[in-house]
């Protein structure tokens, strides 16, 4: 069974805000669920989250110096 972490838990492991961790849940940029009135996200979103960020990253070109 994948783990349920709290709000608290994703925004210590992603070093963000609550606040902006609640934005990302509402705008499913991380999916979550909610469990009664408590947000919960399973650990392998927060993975897929970062494997993306990941990505993004790295197929940005550097920027070329012109002299």
């Amino acid at each position: 069974m994948t783990k349920a972490l709290t709000i608290n838990d994703v925004a210590k492991a992603l070093q963000l805000s609550t606040s902006t961790v609640y934005k990302y849940a509402e705008t499913d940029k991380i999916p979550s669920m909610k469990i009664g009135s408590a947000r919960r996200f399973l650990e392998t979103d927060v993975e897929k989250y970062l494997a993306t960020c990941k990505t993004k990253t790295q197929t940005v070109s550097k920027p070329q110096v012109v002299q």
